[in-house]
């Protein structure tokens, strides 16, 4: 990764020394020292609800003379002792080398934080942790936490086999505390090398590998999933053949976990995964423009395909108006597209859905973060529809205990569609997710734009219908 010729440095690093016992910890300026081959580590941590360590406009200079160590959360505190322990003198942490109440200083590193984690050596990643107090360290018993060894025989030959837990790393990495934190998506991709930090143990993540503690020697702990999201994409030697599809998927999964996690500001939601999109970009070998708000224009009419996750009775969520509705970073929801679809259309496939007319962004600085506008024109095929509201009373119980929501002795309702003639029933022919409060689109009529793709590995017509009350 560190060949993208992505040479910002971080703007301020915490350096340390060890050299009576108790750590030493101070601000400086990289302006005033040679960082080209200098190493550090990156913090990734939850701040919680309030975060009394922070670097503010009117402690700069006394950060430059050193900082209290016992100003320091317990989660900087170990963060610091990792770093020490592993020979590193310098630590990135974005609540101390970041002014936090100047916008200004943070606009400004915010553009540079691409760079701060693909040239680190190391991410520490709290992910057991929900806020600074609860630090890196637990107090458990390793022994429940290791492998075991099991002999056995396969014809004349006597062998050995390990035991372990195969679910730990979803449990302690994809279900942390810290997973839920949007902006830690960006930064455990970026940098080279993570160290986890989890409840009980231990876990290494690489370009090459991710381990654990108690099997340091195997090459992969991670079952093969479509939902886990490796490092290993972004490696420069992948096969021509291989190298869109895996790029791709590595990219749709990365922006379902992006869209599940949370900020504190709204308006960083195009931000906070800008230095993912611009590597991406460069991966694909496309330009700039090519870049739509999280959507790729040689995968245009796959990416509109999107919809929130979760159920739509589900609480309303906030819609960015400063985003083309047709993005899914404009929702502020977990949202969801299928990553399996073949990408573009085969030279034997005669049957087109959609024809890119126009489509363009307008950003505010490059087309990666903020911008003031986004059209798309598409000539598509529309076909028009009613929707009605569907009375499940007269369905037995037990039928009703199925649904979701459960049944509760009350009426519930789901949606059917007269097309063409023909009415379809929801919980057997379609589904509807709607953005906002479905009754917008009862008895009401409907153009739905008819999108098409393919699974690549069973290499059959999947079909999937998008609407939008005109």
């Amino acid at each position: 990764m560190h060949q993208q010729n992505i040479d910002t440095r971080p703007t301020r690093l915490l350096q340390l020394s060890n050299d009576d016992g108790q750590p030493m910890v101070k601000l400086v300026h990289t302006a005033g020292i040679n960082v080209e081959n200098l190493p550090y580590v990156t913090l990734s941590h939850c701040w919680g609800q309030t975060l009394q360590a922070r670097l503010t406009t009117d402690l700069v200079d006394d950060h430059t003379l050193g900082i209290s160590w016992k100003h320091l959360t317990s989660t900087f505190q170990d963060a610091i002792v990792i770093s020490l322990k592993l020979g590193m003198y310098y630590i990135w942490i974005d609540a101390l080398c970041i002014i936090q109440d100047d916008e200004e200083d943070w606009s400004r590193e915010a553009v540079r934080m691409t760079g701060v984690y693909l040239n680190s050596y190391l991410n520490i990643s709290a992910d057991a942790s929900c806020d600074g107090a609860g630090g890196l360290f637990r107090w458990r018993n390793p022994i429940a936490c290791q492998s075991f060894i099991v002999p056995h025989w396969k014809g004349d030959s006597q062998r050995c086999a390990s035991i372990f837990y195969t679910d730990r790393w979803f449990r302690d990495i994809q279900s942390s505390p810290l997973s839920k934190r949007a902006w830690t998506v960006q930064e455990m991709f970026l940098a080279p090398r993570v160290l986890h930090f989890a409840a009980e143990v231990v876990h290494w993540e690489c370009m090459e590998l991710c381990t654990t503690e108690s099997l340091p020697t195997l090459f992969n702990i991670i079952p093969e999933s479509d939902s886990i999201i490796l490092k290993s994409s972004l490696r420069h030697d992948l096969p021509e053949q291989d190298k869109a599809r895996v790029l791709y998927d590595a990219w749709y999964q990365l922006v379902i976990a992006y869209s599940s996690g949370t900020l504190t500001f709204t308006s960083d939601r195009i931000i906070a995964i800008a230095g993912l999109a611009g590597i991406f970009c460069r991966l694909l070998g496309l330009s700039e423009g090519d870049y739509l708000c999280g959507i790729w224009r040689p995968q245009l009419e796959h990416d509109l395909m999107w919809k929130r996750s979760g159920p739509c009775w589900a609480s309303h969520h906030t819609r960015l108006s400063d985003l083309p509705s047709w993005s899914r970073l404009s929702m502020c929801a977990e949202t969801w597209i299928c990553s399996g679809w073949i990408w573009g259309q085969r030279e034997d496939d005669d049957l087109t859905t959609a024809e890119v007319v126009h489509a363009s962004t307008t950003p505010v600085q490059t087309a990666f973060r903020l911008v003031s506008s986004g059209k798309v024109a598409l000539q598509v095929f529309l076909c028009q529809c009613t929707i009605h509201r569907k009375d499940y009373a007269h369905l037995d119980r037990d039928y009703m205990r199925r649904m979701i929501p459960p049944y509760s002795g009350e009426y519930n309702y789901g949606y059917s569609m007269d097309l063409d003639g023909s009415t379809l029933r929801e919980e057997e022919h379609f589904e509807i997710c709607t953005d906002d409060d479905g009754d917008q689109l009862v008895n009401k009529t409907v153009y739905l734009m008819l999108g098409r793709a393919r699974d690549p590995e069973c290499d059959k017509s999947v079909a999937r219908i998008e609407g939008r009350e005109p």
